[in-house]
């Protein structure tokens, strides 16, 4: 038992290691940044974006997702490779690769909006009707099939996947991806939250990603996925109803 353990907390270890970094750099790293300033310990745009722009603004979507994501996964990723800690590494590698694919989608999303002059300042949506029409469907998402199926996979980290155990390095960065591609099924959508409320917000970061941990970790995760279904729909028709004309 002993050499199972002692794996799993060293790479238990690496992941803290690794949540505390990215949430050092975006309380840090964002200052200074060319054609941004800081907001909250975040990047704000000023002037056009540039190519340097926007790889700067995927970094810290990047960063962002494993802020947010790693701590739910942790428990899937100890569990991965009781053999070794290489394995459970190259599994996180395969998980973090499927969000940093999604974070590249969420700059080019944010790119098109700020070019459109449908972000504020603080880069979030100005327009009232986009907002209460986006919030709304990630309501009705977190009702779907889709998001259930999604939520079960990513709850589920032991009873429905295989071991990483004997396994090749590409093999189980692969399965790392498959796992990422239902936990960005699972809260992909929560995440454009962060264009309602503020893409710059540490606030807004934190709240999503302790989100996306009740719902993974927690023994009654899926009745939240409910309730805040319920509430992300209420909150949509509002801000429809109340939407100014034109």
């Amino acid at each position: 038992m002993t050499s199972l353990r002692r794996p799993a907390r060293w790479t238990a270890t690496i992941l803290a290691g690794i949540t505390a970094a990215v949430w050092i750099y975006l309380l840090t790293g964002a200052a200074g940044m060319p054609g941004m300033t800081a907001s909250g310990g975040m990047i704000m745009m000023q002037t056009a974006w540039t190519a340097g722009d926007a790889t700067l603004a995927l970094v810290m979507w990047a960063t962002m997702m494993a802020a947010m994501m790693l701590p739910s996964a942790a428990h899937t990723i100890v569990q991965v490779g009781p053999g070794g800690v290489a394995q459970a590494m190259y599994f996180t590698a395969g998980y973090l690769l499927m969000w940093t694919a999604f974070g590249l989608a969420a700059t080019l999303a944010q790119w098109g909006l700020d070019a459109a002059h449908l972000l504020s300042d603080a880069m979030a949506i100005k327009s009232a009707v986009i907002t209460g029409a986006l919030v709304a469907a990630i309501g009705i998402y977190q009702l779907t099939p889709m998001k259930r199926r999604c939520l079960r996979h990513c709850r589920a980290s032991d009873s429905d996947r295989d071991r990483a155990d004997g396994r090749g390095a590409w093999k189980t960065v692969r399965q790392g991806l498959r796992y990422g591609v239902s936990c960005v099924g699972c809260c992909g959508a929560a995440m454009l939250l962060l264009f309602v409320g503020d893409v710059m917000s540490l606030v807004w970061v934190a709240a999503i990603g302790l989100w996306a941990f009740v719902e993974r970790r927690l023994p009654w995760g899926d009745r939240i996925a409910q309730l805040t279904a319920a509430g992300l729909l209420a909150w949509g028709i509002v801000a429809l109803a109340t939407a100014a004309p034109g």
